[in-house]
């Protein structure tokens, strides 16, 4: 009984780690290269509390280790930095194809401005930075670097519909919506019954379980109905349900 007990408490914190790593992963990825410290760290700290995950270099050299650790979606790029010019840097740097470009710079002549334009930026703001318009601009290109592809599912949170692989488009209702929402987000990862009754907006205690099962039954048949193909959804026994293929979630915010 003991070692049961472990290995269930062993599972469950391995589930919840990594969700929340799952989560964490699907979190814009940004990068701010600056060398002005007090600038660099108000720009990360604000990105972060608006729910990024920004990361900071203050020269070019610092960020090519960033860029040869990871990919990001967006880079926001002083171009008057310790240890070369932001502009030469892109001219020479060719990985950054998928990859949203923002220059945040002084040099605010209409020269310098179409030569950022040029060299790739995606947008050219010039200093002072307004923090709020820097964190719509990070989101708006964020949402278009990400574009899922061909072989997704796709949530309109907006719309309540769910777009197939195979672009075929359903309707949800508030519930199958919401029941959805957490377990796409969690890309693969297991979400308890807890959590999925939660976010549909029922409370655990007086919820009858056998409504969620008669709900995803439902649901995968309408989907199967439109032409769809098979919903790809997982019945963890004792603990809840895993989306198993690639999803999206739009609008990202």
């Amino acid at each position: 009984m003991l070692l049961t007990r472990l290995w269930s408490s062993s599972n469950l914190c391995y589930l919840l780690v990594h969700t929340m790593t799952q989560q964490i992963e699907q979190l814009p990825f940004v990068l701010v290269v600056e060398d002005e410290t007090d600038l660099r760290d108000a720009v990360v700290s604000y990105l972060l509390l608006d729910g990024f995950n920004a990361t900071s270099a203050s020269s070019l050299q610092q960020a090519q280790a960033r860029l040869a650790e990871q990919h990001f979606d967006v880079i926001l790029l002083d171009l008057g930095l310790p240890d070369g010019d932001g502009l030469d840097w892109l001219r020479q740097c060719k990985e950054l194809e998928t990859t949203g470009l923002i220059i945040t710079t002084a040099r605010g002549a209409k020269v310098h401005r179409l030569d950022g334009i040029r060299c790739g930026a995606d947008a050219y703001l010039v200093k002072p930075l307004d923090l709020e318009e820097l964190s719509l601009q990070v989101l708006n290109l964020t949402r278009r670097v990400r574009r899922p592809n061909e072989g997704s599912w796709i949530l309109d949170t907006t719309q309540w519909s769910l777009l197939t692989p195979k672009r075929v488009t359903v309707m949800l209702t508030r519930n199958e919506m919401q029941f959805l929402l957490p377990l796409i987000q969690s890309s693969g990862a297991p979400v308890d019954r807890e959590n999925l009754i939660t976010s549909m907006g029922h409370k655990t205690d007086y919820y009858d379980t056998r409504r969620m099962e008669i709900m995803v039954r439902r649901l995968r048949k309408k989907i199967e109905a439109h032409g769809g193909e098979p919903l790809p959804l997982k019945t963890i026994y004792g603990y809840g349900y895993a989306f198993s293929a690639k999803g999206f979630v739009e609008p990202l915010c």
